[in-house]
């Protein structure tokens, strides 16, 4: 017996509990796969195979054509734009694997309302966090006059446009 460990105490192995998991997926696989034979023929099933793999390679491509046109047009983004489309290139990749739950899985991923909460929840979890930078939209700031020392200064030419504070 080791140090620190009682009696009773059972030893949980990461390694042991992702092969487990592995296998339990791989038999949910395979069960939906025989499923879908019983019911549509082997022929419908591997041509619906087929055709998520091809939606996976066509989306993949979609994905990364506009995560690439976006971190051209904001280079300083760059960590933020990679991960503003996470659920999409997951969603391609997760069709292009073989097997129907993992597909199930890309197309609910690849619905943009699940797509977005994924791609706010993986941002705000591994954007990297600085206490001293603020995020904002255009929206949300304004141009200051630029001889100014205070970054609370209003400009100097107010117009109708922006009320008077």
């Amino acid at each position: 017996m080791e140090d620190g460990q009682a009696d009773g105490d059972v030893i949980v192995r990461p390694g042991l509990i992702l092969k487990w998991i592995v296998l339990a997926w791989l038999a949910a696989e395979l069960a939906v796969f025989f499923l879908l034979v019983a019911t549509i023929g082997l022929g419908f099933t591997l041509l619906l195979g087929f055709v998520t793999t091809v939606c996976g390679f066509l989306l993949l491509g979609k994905a990364s054509r506009d995560t690439l046109q976006q971190l051209n047009a904001r280079p300083q983004g760059g960590f933020t734009v990679i991960l503003l489309g996470p659920a999409r290139i997951l969603a391609a990749v997760l069709l292009i694997l073989p097997g129907f739950l993992t597909d199930l899985i890309g197309l609910v991923l690849a619905i943009p309302l699940f797509g977005q909460f994924f791609s706010t929840t993986i941002t705000r979890k591994y954007a990297p966090q600085r206490p001293d930078f603020v995020d904002l939209d255009a929206t949300e700031w304004r141009q200051t006059d630029e001889n100014s020392n205070s970054p609370m200064a209003l400009p100097k030419n107010t117009g109708p446009s922006q009320p008077p504070i």
